[in-house]
């Protein structure tokens, strides 16, 4: 009876002391990826390219790596073609997500398996 109130006890401890997904902040790099983040998770969008700010209620960065940081974003979420030497130096410092440019259907799939791994789903 004690072993078993002792492993809830962790596991409720490790529930709460690591966040889910869900639980995190985001910050997209890309115009696409702002309406993408804002249509399938609203709640962990925490900013957003200057270029969408008229369209979505959400703090904007203007590309910097300052900027991007000032809004404490616990992922990144970029594009391959976002500017290679800004995803780099934000590695430096949180997770960056690159979603690549499906070219095929098969690519539209695993683009879609990368965005379940995030929890994305539509």
């Amino acid at each position: 009876m004690r072993f078993s109130g002792l492993l809830s006890a962790v596991v409720l401890l490790f529930s709460i002391a690591l966040p889910t997904h869900a639980d995190e902040r985001w910050v997209s790099l890309n115009q696409c990826v702002d309406q993408l983040l804002q249509r399938w998770a609203p709640e962990q969008l925490a900013g957003i390219t200057y270029l969408s700010g008229a369209d979505i209620d959400k703090p904007t960065h203007n590309g910097t790596l300052e900027s991007v940081l000032a809004l404490k974003p616990d992922r990144v979420v970029a594009t391959q073609f976002s500017d290679a030497k800004l995803v780099a130096r934000l590695r430096d410092y949180v997770p960056v997500t690159v979603l690549p440019q499906p070219q095929s259907w098969s690519a539209y799939q695993q683009w879609l398996a990368q965005l379940a791994e995030l929890g994305l789903t539509e």
